[in-house]
């Protein structure tokens, strides 16, 4: 009798928790199980810390909370930045305050040299995202003495972008600079704010520098929302299996096993930071010393 070989079934959640190498990996080939041609695209961001919540670094101001008064902040920051930064600025940089172009463009680079901005970084690397994770909650845990719990946030783009636009009934993908509907994210006339989009949208970055295209980056940034990402979904309608945005939580107690398999097989300090930061870093570790920035 002929023995018929059955396929195991597809699992209809995505885990919400990892222990090792093998269970992320899995989470990766879920994901790509569930990429439907242009209708879908995943992309990830690893925290150090499993309570960081999706929110910019903007609007992250310890006591200003009015998305108005931090808008007003940002404007002032980009000119103050355009001014005294100028000097220091690649040859042939040029940015003006005139054109939504040029205030993402100068966006785009404020976060490449830690301004907070309204930008969040993600990456289409779920490996790299997995090591911001662990490195990063590695070197919080150690120097505060403290248990962190690790996680990585998974993101479908294009699903994204389309509830967020769904009144204007898009059906594209990920936003590129120069599309329309990103001119209702960079309002460059303080009196047209109100016509601003409310939630965050998926876009592709301008990679301005080794790091992010060797990061696979790209970006959400904010509109009017200041509440964090998984919060302005939240009563909306929008479930878990429906791979909107969700987060796979890592243990303290296997964020050290983890990385030292991700370690093995090349994603190290220098290759995420193809510089001579990320090469002494990684010195560091082989060496046995603590990386602590």
């Amino acid at each position: 009798m002929k023995t018929i070989r059955k396929h195991p079934t597809k699992p209809k959640v995505p885990p919400e928790e990892i222990s090792n190498m093998e269970e992320y990996t899995k989470l990766v080939e879920f994901n790509l199980a569930n990429v439907n041609g242009d209708n879908d695209m995943f992309c990830y961001r690893g925290v150090g810390d499993s309570l960081y919540e999706l929110i910019p670094g903007l609007f992250r101001h310890p006591t200003e909370k009015d998305y108005g008064n931090l808008l007003d902040k940002e404007e002032k920051m980009i000119k103050k930045f355009v001014e005294l930064g100028t000097p220091f600025f690649p040859t042939g940089t040029n940015f003006s305050n005139e054109k939504s172009r040029d205030v993402l463009d100068c966006l785009f680079f404020m976060q490449h040299w830690g301004m907070p901005t309204r930008l969040l970084d993600w990456t289409q690397n779920p490996y790299v995202a997995l090591f911001f994770a662990l490195s990063e909650a590695k070197k919080k845990n150690e120097k505060y003495d403290l248990k962190c719990d690790a996680a990585v946030w998974v993101l479908n783009a294009v699903k994204w972008n389309r509830w967020v636009l769904k009144s204007q009934g898009y059906k594209g993908g990920v936003l590129s600079v120069g599309d329309p509907a990103l001119d209702n994210y960079v309002v460059v006339d303080p009196t047209l704010r109100r016509a601003m989009n409310m939630h965050p949208i998926a876009l592709w970055g301008i990679h301005n520098n080794v790091r992010i295209s060797v990061q696979k980056g790209m970006f959400v940034i904010f509109g009017k929302d200041v509440l964090p990402m998984e919060k302005q979904i939240k009563g909306k309608g929008i479930r878990k299996h429906d791979e909107l945005l969700y987060k796979v939580l890592i243990k303290n107690k296997n964020i050290d096993s983890i990385f030292k398999n991700l370690y093995s097989i090349g994603f190290t300090d220098s290759f995420v930071y193809p510089d001579l930061h990320g090469l002494a870093n990684e010195m560091r570790r082989d060496f046995g010393f603590k990386v602590e920035v």
